[in-house]
């Protein structure tokens, strides 16, 4: 059959142009949806991205305070002698003379480490409290090495994890007793007690000299560890978005 007034190759071209057209409208319109979309998906992409960047922020700015107050509340000749080593960026101080804090499998505190942690608590208390619910918790954390004579690995991690929890516990006690010792408030004494914890942790985060092998006497350590309010970060920075959105 022949359309009158027209080719094929008229023909094909005009229903190629068709369909060409037809793909443009196609695509105009997916433009001005995405558009559509963008635009009002866009406050909410940049919201997002100055909430993480203002939680990135608040967390480092807050951790480097507390860090630079405890820098300043212990001597250099205390870090010394009490072989006390403040770890920044990951919330802790860490004692590092285990000979210094109890004898070999016992979880007794020796003299000299309970005079330690009689001048040391109360005076990180006295740090910490002062940011208030900003932190939610003090850890107390005990460390050992992966060895334990003549048993197997299994074992020795199950032996270790007994005699960590109980240090800690040795240790949980003392820091507390010495609060009452030191000029400390009623309402900081509370607030230790509503923070504090302990936690015996056997030789799972043993530390490792440069060629991989382990330290055994740096594994035997107590650390304190800090812990931030999430809940208070995340009002903090609401609040700042939300008093930025204001100007």
């Amino acid at each position: 059959m022949k359309f009158l007034g027209s080719k094929k190759g008229d023909l094909d071209n005009s229903v190629w142009l068709s369909n060409s057209d037809l793909m443009a409208g196609l695509m105009i319109i997916f433009l001005f949806i995405s558009i559509g979309f963008i635009r009002e998906k866009a406050p909410e992409v940049v919201g997002s991205q100055d909430y993480v960047l203002n939680y990135l922020t608040f967390t480092d700015s807050k951790e480097n305070e507390i860090d630079e107050k405890l820098e300043q509340e212990f001597s250099n000749e205390e870090k010394k002698e009490w072989q006390l080593e403040i770890i920044p960026n990951e919330n802790l101080i860490r004692f590092n003379a285990p000979d210094v804090m109890f004898s070999q499998s016992n979880f007794k505190l020796n003299d000299r480490f309970k005079f330690i942690i009689n001048s040391f608590f109360p005076r990180y208390v006295k740090v910490l409290s002062k940011f208030g619910t900003l932190i939610s918790e003090i850890r107390i954390e005990g460390h050992t090495s992966s060895e334990w004579k003549d048993t197997t690995y299994d074992k020795a991690y199950i032996k270790n994890m007994v005699l960590s929890q109980e240090r800690t516990i040795s240790v949980l006690n003392e820091s507390l007793n010495s609060l009452t010792k030191f000029n400390l408030s009623k309402k900081e004494i509370k607030w230790a007690f509503d923070k504090v914890s302990a936690s015996g942790l056997s030789s799972r985060s043993i530390i490792k000299n440069s060629d991989g092998s382990e330290n055994s006497v740096k594994s035997r350590r107590v650390e304190f560890r800090y812990v931030l309010n999430e809940t208070e970060k995340i009002k903090f920075i609401k609040s700042k978005l939300k008093n930025n959105g204001k100007n």
